[in-house]
């Protein structure tokens, strides 16, 4: 049995690698013909029409540089995560397979903090990897990186305060457990530089370049970057798809409050929720009234269409968990509504056809690699049941570290609110399921022992 699991991971992993080689292929010629456009993100950097070339040359350059750290970042991610069992010919393959994957594409050529951020974090985690595997918790170079990129991401992306948070937390929680006593001097000087990126990063939401306050701490940082309160997410998340939709459900309160022009508003576009409807209410009402306006209808929508908000809150987090299939499936008109079909309009206003290949290529062979490389995990642990054992309570960790981000962040985005799923906001997370891909493939292809 053994003898013939190890033909067919042989088989599974050369499919995975032809697999992602053509895609890689389509993934260059699609940045060949695009690297010279802006895409028109309504939710980007502000340009003007008037910049013209200038723009265009500009926007050329930052293209590569976020290719050049999105490679570097992933080969960086490989090398930790493998132990440095990957050759550097299949780094490089495997880095090219995690910045050509459809939805990460279209970010590191976009005038967006998305492609940094997702980069980023995958430096992040692989100096918690490295720290992990090296058995070096209190080093101070590993420590400083994971932190100095948790400052860059929140510099980035105000939710990376709270989302970036999580590697560092666990570096440092992780490294307490296998203190010793010639550790205790070196694990103070560790908490002292902890404490000091705490309070720059955390500093960073309480004051602006003024000095003044910005945003009370109970706000929660959206993905543009202003606050959003937990009573005003839970109203977005469960009463725009419910109540706002028909006007016989709107509460009498509500009414009363907004007007039904503004309701309206809301029910047709769920952008207007948090940049008309929520904004209104608060100046009319005050902040603390609002609030609790929003959590009565919200609480009333959640038991009144509880089948409903369950199922369009599992699909968000679904298509955040895995961007590739999940954009895939709302293309096909699966879910309901969400910002795919639009991020995939202006992904190929300049390459309308060769945008398509990659698209339906792309998301549809991320499902199936899924499935192959979860083929070759088990035939492998099968074939090798007693490798391995020793180091796996460490390797666990570092992979508990990655899935704990990765679920955080998946809870975040779908809380924030309903009809605005958005991909682009976890393609990290697309990059962390290739790179699992790739590792497994160079086992079965490289016959790695």
């Amino acid at each position: 049995m053994r003898k013939v699991a190890g033909h067919l991971s042989a088989v599974a992993g050369r499919m995975l690698f032809i697999g992602f080689s053509l895609q890689i292929l389509l993934g260059l010629a699609w940045i060949c013909g695009n690297i010279t456009h802006v895409q028109q993100f309504g939710d980007g950097f502000l340009f003007m029409p008037e910049a013209g070339l200038s723009l265009q040359v500009c926007a050329t350059f930052w293209y590569l540089f976020q290719l050049a750290v999105a490679f570097f970042a992933g080969d960086f991610f490989l090398k930790a995560v493998s132990g440095g069992k990957l050759s550097r010919i299949f780094r490089i393959w495997g880095s090219l397979v995690l910045v050509t994957i459809p939805t990460n594409l279209q970010c590191h050529l976009a005038l967006l903090p998305h492609s940094l951020v997702s980069s980023l974090l995958l430096c992040q985690l692989a100096f918690v990897w490295k720290a992990v595997r090296e058995k070096d918790f209190f080093g101070t170079k590993k420590l400083a990186g994971t932190l100095i990129c948790w400052l860059l991401l929140a510099c980035l992306a105000p939710q990376y305060r709270y989302l970036g948070a999580v590697p560092v937390l666990f570096l440092f929680l992780y490294g307490f457990r296998r203190l010793g006593r010639g550790h205790l001097r070196k694990a103070v000087y560790q908490a002292l530089l902890l404490c000091a990126f705490t309070g720059l990063v955390l500093g960073m939401g309480v004051w602006g370049r003024s000095g003044n306050r910005v945003r009370e701490p109970e706000h929660l940082p959206t993905e543009s970057g202003a606050g959003q309160t937990f009573a005003e997410a839970m109203f977005h998340r469960f009463a725009w798809t419910t109540v706002l939709r028909d006007w016989n459900l709107w509460p009498e309160e509500l009414k009363a409050a907004a007007g039904d022009d503004l309701l309206w508003s809301a029910a047709l576009y769920t952008d207007n929720v948090t940049e008309e409807l929520q904004p209104y209410l608060t100046e009319q009402l005050g902040q603390e009234a609002a609030d609790a306006l929003y959590l009565d209808v919200a609480e009333g929508a959640l038991k009144q269409f509880p089948g409903q908000i369950l199922k369009e809150m599992a699909w968000d987090a679904f298509a955040y968990s895995v961007p590739p299939v999940g954009t895939r499936l709302f293309l096909k008109g699966r879910g309901y509504d969400s910002g795919c079909p639009r991020n995939y309009d202006i992904m190929r206003r300049e390459t309308p056809v060769l945008t398509k290949y990659v698209m339906d290529y792309g998301c549809w062979w991320f499902g199936v690699a899924l499935v192959l490389a979860a083929f070759l995990t088990v035939a492998g642990a099968f074939v090798t049941a007693d490798a391995s054992k020793k180091t796996f309570g460490g390797i666990g960790y570092a992979v508990l570290a990655a899935v704990a981000t990765g679920a955080l962040m998946v809870l975040w985005y779908t809380f924030q609110g309903a009809g605005i799923l958005d991909v682009k906001n976890t393609i990290a997370l697309a990059a962390f399921w290739a790179a699992w891909m790739v590792t497994v493939c160079h086992k079965a292809v490289v016959k790695e022992k």
